[in-house]
C-alpha cells in the first residue's frame, strides 16, 4: 500500500506571489507507509520559532518540513495520520524500469547550484528512492522532473 502525499521544506501561509510559487511547484513527495515521523517543537535545541516534522526511513532522516506557526504543524501533522489518498497501488515507468508505487520511500526534484565553478552548473536532480534503490536523472531544466512530480500528484494523491 502506498500513501504518497506532498511535503515541502518550509511551509507557511502564503504571504506574496513568491511563496504562493514555491508551495505549489516546490514540494517533494513521500509514502507515508515507507516512513516514521515527528514533530520536534520550536524550542527543541533553542531553535527559535520553527517547528519541525521530521521523516524518517531506515532510522536515517531523510526530510525535513519546517514551520514557523506552532498550529500549522500540528495540522500537518493530523493531516499526515489521517490521509487517504486517490489510489494506493499501482506501477510506473522510469527509465526503462517499472517501480512499484508500494517501494517508493521518496521523489524529489532538487535544485543544485555551484558557485564557485566558473560557466553553468545549474541543475535539477530528479531522484526516486524505493526501499532498495535510487533513481536519479540529473537535467538542467526543473520541467520534466515537476511534470513527473505532477503526473504522480494526479495519479495517487487527489
Amino acid at each position: 500500500m502506498a500513501r504518497l502525499v506532498e511535503v515541502w521544506c518550509t511551509f507557511r501561509n502564503p504571504i506574496n506571489s513568491a511563496q504562493f510559487y514555491a508551495l505549489k511547484n516546490r514540494f517533494y513527495l513521500i509514502n507515508l507507509d515507507n516512513v516514521t515521523w515527528h514533530l520536534e517543537s520550536a524550542d527543541y535545541n533553542m531553535r527559535g520559532d520553527a517547528w519541525l516534522i521530521k521523516f524518517f526511513h531506515n532510522g536515517k532522516q531523510i526530510h525535513s518540513m519546517k514551520f514557523y506557526d506552532e498550529r500549522l504543524a500540528k495540522d500537518m501533522l493530523r493531516y499526515l495520520k489521517e490521509l487517504r489518498p486517490k489510489k494506493e497501488h499501482g506501477t510506473f515507468e522510469f527509465e526503462g524500469r517499472t517501480v512499484d508505487i508500494d517501494d517508493v520511500v521518496m521523489i524529489s526534484n532538487k535544485y543544485y547550484n555551484d558557485a564557485d565553478s566558473l560557466g553553468d552548473t545549474k541543475r535539477y536532480t530528479f531522484l526516486i528512492h524505493t526501499v532498495n534503490s535510487k533513481y536519479k536523472r540529473v537535467t538542467k531544466s526543473s520541467i520534466p522532473g515537476r511534470e513527473t512530480i505532477r503526473e504522480f500528484q494526479k495519479r495517487f494523491i487527489r
